[in-house]
């Protein structure tokens, strides 16, 4: 089953893909179907982080292209064959447990998924800077104890796999 990508496009407001999002654990919907609607919250472009090094890979690529059609304007298949990886930012199957964690306690509601919604965007770097989520077992998962903590950077995973801050470009100047 695809993900649900019109949560986000159709021109729903951020309170109505609450409501969904919020109905479909309710409704007791399968696990799947309830990871892809969780999935779906991602599709914003203006939230898109992109590294400095996957930016200038798209850029020698297609320059127009990238200031034309942003990073959404690009197929997986073509980021793959530039060894660009375009990620959910806080791992999907990571929010969902945390998700589902939070409705068994009967905690999860419409305000607490309008409050996740700004956190939750896409990444686009280069194989070589997701190699280090790889090893530092950060690919798929938020770093130990980040689900407790205070700031919840979703930035947080990219500087426990030793990606500084520095890597990323301000993605807002280029749109």
């Amino acid at each position: 089953m695809p993900y649900d990508q019109t949560l986000r496009t159709t021109g729903k407001t951020d309170k109505q893909v609450a409501k969904i999002t919020l109905s479909k654990f309710e409704v007791g919907d399968t696990k799947l179907s309830t990871k892809f609607t969780v999935g779906g919250l991602y599709i914003l472009k203006k939230f898109t982080c992109v590294s400095k090094k996957a930016l200038a890979v798209l850029k020698k690529e297609n320059p127009k292209a990238v200031l034309a059609d942003g990073i959404d304007g690009w197929k997986m298949k073509s980021l793959k064959k530039l060894k660009i990886t375009r990620e959910h930012v806080i791992p999907v199957d990571d929010l969902y447990l945390h998700f589902k964690k939070l409705f068994d306690e009967k905690k999860l509601n419409e305000k607490t998924l309008l409050n996740w919604l700004p956190k939750l965007f896409i990444g686009v770097i280069t194989e070589e800077e997701n190699k280090k989520l790889v090893a530092a077992g950060l690919n798929k998962k938020m770093p130990e104890g980040w689900w407790e903590s205070d700031s919840l950077d979703p930035l947080d995973r990219y500087r426990a796999a030793g990606l500084d801050d520095d890597i990323w470009v301000d993605w807002s100047k280029n749109e």
